[in-house]
């Protein structure tokens, strides 16, 4: 079986597929601070005694410190368990994975949990910052969730579900060269001096 996590951007989600890249089961949530706990339920209920996985991949951020740090954690002890290296990507190549697959050309906002916001379009991720009025807000953005001290910034957001399938998403994992450990891609470090 293969494990996908993210824990990047909202909604966090974590599904299993079996050898046949077929998705066998998924659970999305949208508070953070409930990661562990649903991946957890998650594993539990999918994750038998028996079962073997044969993949672990996961969304390297940025994102939420406390989230990336839990799936850091589940992923390295997944990796440690079954002896299989983490294959991990950074939100913006996952997102724009999945919006080629949806032919969009309309620019992704991603949270950055302080002032700025990224957008990803031509396949970069730029961060902008809200404080500077140096985005403009008139333009069209997909976003998948901001806060409504980020929102109330842009006129134009589109409802668009940004994990998409998550086959999209397992695809752009199992493209990534595998790591001995999962390590995550902070906005900000840990510890600031």
């Amino acid at each position: 079986m293969k494990f996908i996590l993210n824990t990047s951007f909202d909604p966090h989600f974590c599904a299993l597929f079996d050898a046949n890249d077929t998705l066998i089961a998924e659970s999305n949530w949208m508070i953070p601070r409930e990661d562990g706990q649903h991946i957890w339920d998650f594993l539990t209920a999918h994750l038998k005694p028996t079962g073997m996985l044969t993949f672990i991949g996961g969304v390297s951020g940025p994102g939420s410190f406390s989230s990336l740090r839990t799936a850091g954690a589940v992923l390295n002890a997944l990796s440690f368990k079954f002896k299989i290296p983490v294959h991990q990507a950074r939100a913006d190549l996952v997102i724009k994975d999945y919006l080629q697959t949806q032919a969009v050309e309309t620019p992704f906002l991603l949270n950055s949990f302080g002032q700025r916001v990224f957008t990803t379009q031509n396949n970069t991720l730029t961060p902008q910052d809200l404080s500077k009025n140096d985005i403009n807000t008139d333009t069209q953005y997909i976003t998948s969730w901001l806060p409504p001290n980020k929102s109330e910034h842009f006129k134009n957001t589109v409802s668009v579900n940004p994990i998409g399938p998550q086959k999209t998403i397992l695809n752009t994992l199992q493209t990534q060269t595998p790591q001995p450990a999962f390590v995550p891609d902070y906005e900000y470090p840990a510890v600031q001096s």
